[in-house]
């Protein structure tokens, strides 16, 4: 689809300023209670909210991330992950208001390399963001655009890619933007901060009955590279929601996830790739393999015409399989390349990642915890 091809040319910001513009319910119960009287008493019973406000808030961040991924993996996660999830997730909560539409950093998990970050996006009453009501046009919720950084770490080397998702409030007006984003220098480890900056909130939404016009006119869906430009915007209206700016700062405190080295000594592979009317067969090897629940970090030789990142399958136990792709920073010598997963991996689970040539890494044994 031409919508997937677009949107991904615009999945990618880095450090040099490139603008990035996509962007519980409580029960009260009445009980009699004996009453605490005094100044300590009522100091104890504010201690008590206090905590019980805090555990809350922690729950409900945390639970949605396990309803989050476990949507992505179309099933549910199992004991290790959800484990996982709760231990690593750190939730922040800061909150900025203009022109009346709110924007909270709510919570984060991450490992050195990758972070997934969630936003909740809220909108005057009577605006829809969990779905479109215009005549015409696809009925899924807009797609949010900014026109701000996304994201700014000096030398961070950071791309990223983001969905947009229920928040489970059951409102309108309100929707969860999760980014997952990669780095190339380990931006994420603790006590490091990054600033993110949103610059106007922008809707995006789509066209049906004018991709319909196209279809029949090109024969085809619209693609990139079929349809020209003017098409692609009307295909793709956009509406200023808002505008305004909207900062946060992130000190990361979370990101000690385990990670594990699969490889003791380089590994050479055979890199098959095609360019314009030749099949190359060309040598690589791959000097390094950092795997976490999260990501993978690898470091690799390959000649300077070679494709970026490097891919492969990471075998489950069950045989089942995760794609290992990333983005690489540098076209030749030692070449870095990482990128993160849909949904967190228990390590405990994985056997074994495979290569397109057919070699295959053994995953090592885990350190006694």
């Amino acid at each position: 689809m031409f919508k997937d091809d677009y949107k991904a040319a615009f999945s990618k910001v880095t450090a040099s300023g490139e603008t990035h513009r996509r962007i519980l319910n409580m029960t009260k119960e009445h009980k009699k209670r004996r009453s605490v009287g005094g100044w300590a008493g009522k100091l104890l019973i504010a201690a008590v909210l206090v905590s019980l406000l805090a555990v809350s808030a922690s729950a409900a961040a945390q639970n949605w991330f396990v309803t989050y991924f476990s949507k992505e993996s179309k099933k549910p996660l199992s004991q290790g992950q959800v484990e996982f999830v709760e231990e690593h997730t750190q939730d922040i909560s800061q909150k900025q208001t203009c022109n009346g539409y709110t924007i909270e950093l709510k919570s984060v998990l991450s490992d050195d390399y990758n972070a997934y970050v969630v936003f909740g996006i809220t909108a005057p009453e009577g605006v829809y963001l969990d779905r479109t009501v215009k005549e015409g046009y696809n009925p899924a919720a807009p797609v949010l655009w900014t026109n701000g950084r996304f994201i700014e770490m000096q030398d961070s080397g950071a791309s990223s890619t983001w969905n947009m998702r229920d928040d489970g409030d059951g409102l309108s007006n309100t929707h969860n933007l999760v980014y997952l984003i990669s780095s190339n220098n380990a931006a994420f480890q603790n006590g490091k901060t990054c600033e993110i900056h949103f610059e106007n909130l922008i809707a995006e939404y789509e066209n049906d009955a004018y991709a319909a016009e196209l279809e029949e006119k090109y024969g085809c869906e619209p693609k990139l590279g079929i349809i020209t430009e003017e098409e692609a915007e009307k295909l793709y209206p956009r509406e200023t929601l808002a505008e305004g700016n909207w900062d946060f700062t992130i000190t990361f405190t979370k990101s000690n996830v385990p990670v594990v080295e699969l490889i003791d000594e380089p590994v050479d592979y055979v890199l098959e790739f095609d360019r314009p009317n030749e099949h190359v067969v060309q040598n690589a090897r791959v000097t390094s393999i950092m795997l976490s629940p999260i990501g993978a970090v690898c470091t690799y030789e390959a000649g300077e015409d070679a494709p970026n990142g490097i891919g492969g399958d990471i075998v489950m136990k069950d045989g089942t399989s995760v794609y290992l792709s990333g983005n690489t920073v540098g076209a030749s010598g030692e070449n870095r390349s990482n990128g993160m997963f849909s949904v967190p991996i228990a390590l405990e689970n994985v056997d074994y990642i495979q290569f397109p040539d057919g070699t295959k890494l053994p995953m090592p044994e885990l350190p006694a915890e």
